[in-house]
């Protein structure tokens, strides 16, 4: 395990001078950290090759920082949540939070490294696969906020749950490429194959990492925006749309200037339902 290097966030700072010999000793590396807000400066910092993460890392916990670290910073970085007892929930937890697996403490010497070992092991296989598409000629660092459906509607129950805990703004965008000219609809899917894509790369280069974003039909996505008020959510969709104007397409000999339509609506200060939230922003749109 040499030349690793791997981020540890813990409040006990006993342990994390303890797992620090042990792992010195294996020859890896630990970025030691003992408050949750900093993680994700450091892994930027940093760019570590895997993560151990306490749930209890004060104002922000362990479970927000492993969401925020894979949706906003690096997907494919390996992580692992820690709690101090065992409950029921813990799979539920972990799964929810984007982690990789979880671990209870205390943990033995043998247990902390074969979990060491096994998301280095993951990190290596990831990098492997990275480089093979770039000898495919792709581009692995291109990173794209879409997820799936599923994973979208457990990132907006979160997000609801914190905006009414925390009075924190949560904004929606649903966005819709509008209707074309006759002769340009006759084209069907085969005009969608392109237009999707370009509603796609209009969302990544026009919308912070932070948000989520998912496709429900070659022409509709919707987009999540975490502390996000209402102005800063108009501005985003003012954005997406002048970046679908400035572009042209062709098909055929036919050059298309597509628009799109999106409605906003924005969570803050007030009690609503995930459902009821989608409900409203396609509402807008139509």
């Amino acid at each position: 395990m040499s030349h690793s290097r791997v981020l540890v966030a813990d409040r006990n700072s006993v342990f994390l001078e303890k797992t620090a010999e042990i792992l010195a000793a294996a020859r890896v590396e630990m970025i030691p950290v003992q408050n949750g807000a900093r993680v994700l400066a450091i892994c930027r910092h940093e760019q570590p090759d895997a993560a151990l993460l306490h749930v209890d890392l004060g104002a922000m916990p362990g479970t927000e920082v492993c969401q925020r670290l894979k949706s906003q910073l690096d997907p494919s970085l390996p992580i692992v949540l820690m709690f101090s007892e065992e409950r029921g929930d813990l799979a539920e937890v972990a799964a929810r939070s984007l982690a990789d697996n979880y671990l209870v403490r205390p943990l033995k010497r043998t247990e902390l490294l074969y979990c060491v070992r096994s998301l280095l092991q993951l990190r290596r296989f990831l990098q492997e696969k990275a480089a093979a598409a770039l000898l495919l000629g792709r581009d692995p660092a291109r990173r794209s906020s879409m997820v799936g459906l599923d994973v979208f509607h457990t990132f907006l129950r979160l997000e609801v749950q914190r905006a009414d805990r925390y009075g924190f703004p949560v904004s929606l965008l649903a966005i819709g490429l509008d209707a074309l000219a006759e002769e340009s609809e006759s084209w069907g899917k085969a005009l969608e194959s392109q237009l999707g894509p370009a509603l796609a790369e209009a969302l990544r280069s026009s919308l912070r990492d932070i948000v989520l974003s998912v496709v429900l039909s070659p022409r509709e996505v919707l987009v999540l925006m975490p502390h996000t008020d209402a102005g800063g959510a108009r501005i985003a969709a003012d954005r997406i749309c002048a970046t679908i104007a400035a572009q042209s397409y062709h098909f055929g000999r036919t050059k298309i200037q597509p628009t799109v339509s999106i409605g906003v609506t924005c969570l803050h200060g007030e009690a609503a339902a995930p459902d009821d939230l989608l409900a409203r922003v396609k509402a807008l749109r139509a």
